[in-house]
């Protein structure tokens, strides 16, 4: 008898079981929610922050140096103009990529002073 009861529960009957703190999702949301990311990275923000650290890598070789951190710049204002919701990996490169400019531009600066030095 207490089986044939089990078999013939109604939907409302089964909700009525659960705790009252239970959240019902459709696998719609359940989807959409586990795809919803905080910080989503695409390529253009790896590559744009491996150019700001081989920037400050190569500090001491002036040109791949710049060309690298200018190159980083780049592609992190192009990922923060395509996806302006994730700005903090783009501004982070940003920021690595300044350094990496700033460090190379030192040398530079001191390289051409050593050599109006010694000249």
């Amino acid at each position: 008898m207490e089986n044939n009861r089990e078999n013939n529960l109604s939907s409302d009957d089964i909700l009525d079981t659960l705790p009252e703190n239970t959240y019902l999702i459709s696998e719609k949301d359940f989807k959409q929610k586990k795809s919803n990311k905080k910080y989503k990275l695409n390529t253009i923000n790896i590559l744009s922050i491996n150019l700001g650290i081989f920037s400050i890598v190569l500090s001491c070789l002036v040109f791949p140096a710049i060309i690298s951190s200018i190159l980083g710049i780049i592609c992190s204002i192009y990922s923060i103009s395509k996806n302006p919701q994730n700005k903090n990996i783009p501004i982070l490169s940003i920021i690595i990529s300044l350094i990496g400019l700033a460090f190379s531009t030192l040398i530079l600066l001191i390289a051409l002073m050593f050599n109006q030095i010694f000249a």
